[in-house]
């Protein structure tokens, strides 16, 4: 089965209900979407801990992580960290090569996404993911409770990573420009969580100290 790590209790905004002719559709209510499981729990149930080890830049076969229900509400989901809001939408600004973005972190998707002009494609027709000669040390700012945090990340050759035979890839990035829904975004994926605990607070909810949505780590 597969638990959703989201800032929501629902899954906002993917329901709809529509007339028979499909002339009007309206989203639909909570009370008929699909709940995230750990919110319906009796205790530890106001978000998620995803923890994934660190991994070679070029990437490994595999790596084993965990997954801890509820955040600082137990000695195995407690740490100290930077607090990140997020706005109704599950969003936060990032800054990158000067630009202001609208973001969101998602261990949903499988890379970084965001556009950069000056890094290479890989030359393999019909993909748009970034492929430079050696791995690069890239950074961008997050928009925290505290004020803009810079966060280092690195983007190397992901079609020469994976047919070496790594699949668990933390510096595997694509660029937005074929992805019309990420067009002036950018999308911290699962290579952000390798070497982290990301705890993620769900909207209306908090813990001792924060109020949710956001994102600590």
């Amino acid at each position: 089965g597969i638990i959703g790590v989201s800032v929501f209790k629902q899954d906002g905004g993917l329901y709809f209900s529509c007339k028979g002719d499909g002339s009007a559709c309206t989203s639909a209510s909570n009370t008929v979407q699909v709940t995230d499981p750990v919110a319906l729990f009796p205790q530890d149930n106001n978000g998620t801990v995803l923890t994934l080890p660190s991994a070679p830049v070029s990437g490994s076969p595999e790596v084993d992580g965990t997954l801890s229900f509820g955040v600082d509400t137990q000695q195995d989901n407690t740490f100290s960290g930077q607090f990140y809001p997020l706005d109704s939408s599950g969003d936060l600004q990032t800054t990158y090569n000067g630009k202001t973005l609208s973001s969101f972190v998602d261990s949903g998707s499988a890379l970084y996404y965001f556009e950069d002009s000056s890094i290479p494609h890989c030359t393999t027709s019909g993909v748009t993911y970034y492929c430079p000669a050696s791995p690069l040390s890239l950074s961008a700012g997050m928009q925290s409770s505290q004020g803009m945090t810079s966060i280092s990340f690195s983007v190397s050759n992901l079609y020469a990573d994976y047919l070496s035979g790594s699949r668990a890839l933390p510096s595997a990035a694509d660029s937005t420009e074929a992805y019309s829904m990420f067009s002036g975004m950018f999308d911290w994926g699962l290579p952000f969580f390798f070497g982290r605990s990301v705890a993620t607070v769900f909207y209306d909810s908090n813990t001792a100290t924060q109020v949710g949505p956001g994102l600590k780590f």
